[in-house]
């Protein structure tokens, strides 16, 4: 515990911005529907360069559907075992 106490030292002003900023994208996600990704990828970069923001936005986007689609098999066989 210490040692993930030790790297919030660590953190950089801008580090601290997306981390607040990714925080309130996602409620506007949860709140509105739509906005927050493209709220997000615009502060981004507008904080980074965009080679260094455009391949983490699709890794970032290529994890988040293949935790979905597993999510989904697995549902999907829960339901049907149950049928």
């Amino acid at each position: 515990m210490d040692f993930l106490l030790a790297q919030l030292d660590v953190f950089t002003y801008a580090e601290w911005l997306l981390v607040v900023v990714s925080f309130f994208t996602s409620l506007l996600t949860v709140v509105a529907g739509i906005g927050g990704g493209v709220l997000l990828l615009a502060v981004m970069l507008s904080v980074f360069p965009p080679l260094v923001v455009l391949p983490e936005h699709v890794f970032a986007f290529i994890y988040k559907w293949v935790i979905t689609l597993l999510a989904f098999k697995l549902l999907y066989e829960s339901v049907v075992l149950l049928v």
